[in-house]
């Protein structure tokens, strides 16, 4: 089975925090780095985004799924028990001007918790006969629905990982990126890690997102 993704109204912004949220962080009550900390947080965000194979904010998209090779009644064993949605956690489905799901099995469309049931928290979908629940078998499934975090309802261990990325950047501006350590003999010896070469995540960083690491994009 191949699938493939359109995103038809994308999210106004990416980004996994706010400005003030790094600012309360660093301490720091003036506006004059609010224009390069949000760069950061548009930066961090993405390289959060990227780790974790996923996108985070909620947008609206149409996800397509078509057999390969063709499936048919006589080879059962091919079909698969549930659809997993790539977006989650799954807002809500598209609707047209009469509230009915764009939701469509080869072109009919499918009425939750009559043709179908979606965990929304994780975007697998079963298909149901009866109330009772088939392996999927179709020529085309076309799925328009939002999924992701609104606005303001990020997960709280992403937006930890993304601030702790954004203070990496900030406190990496303020030194030659081109020193990877520094000795002071008998004194102090200490060794950067550099954000953009390979020092990024830290092991914190990256105990907070393992559990959003997706294994597809």
């Amino acid at each position: 089975m191949y699938r493939f993704l359109t995103v038809t109204t994308p999210a106004n912004s990416k980004d996994l925090t706010t400005v003030a949220a790094v600012k309360a962080d660093l301490g720091m009550a003036n506006t004059t780095n609010d224009a390069v900390l949000a760069t950061m947080v548009t930066q961090a965000s993405k390289f959060v985004a990227k780790y974790c194979r996923r996108e985070f904010v909620a947008e609206t998209v149409t996800e397509t799924f078509r057999p390969y090779p063709f499936v048919d009644s006589a080879s059962l064993n091919s079909l698969p028990d549930y659809i997993w949605l790539r977006r989650t956690p799954v807002v809500s489905f598209a609707q047209d001007g009469n509230g009915n799901l764009l939701f469509t099995r080869d072109g009919e469309a499918l009425t939750e918790n009559v043709d179908f049931e979606c965990d929304h928290s994780v975007g697998r979908i079963v298909w149901l006969w009866n109330d009772m629940p088939l392996r999927w078998h179709f020529r085309k499934l076309v799925i328009p629905y939002t999924g992701g975090f609104t606005v303001g309802n990020i997960d709280d261990d992403v937006q930890r990982a993304t601030i702790e990325t954004v203070k990496q950047l900030w406190f990496f501006r303020s030194r030659d990126p081109y020193i990877k350590a520094h000795e002071i003999p008998n004194i102090a010896s200490i060794t950067y890690a550099d954000v953009m070469r390979g020092g990024w995540p830290t092991p914190q960083i990256a105990a907070l997102l393992a559990p959003w690491q997706s294994a597809v994009f």
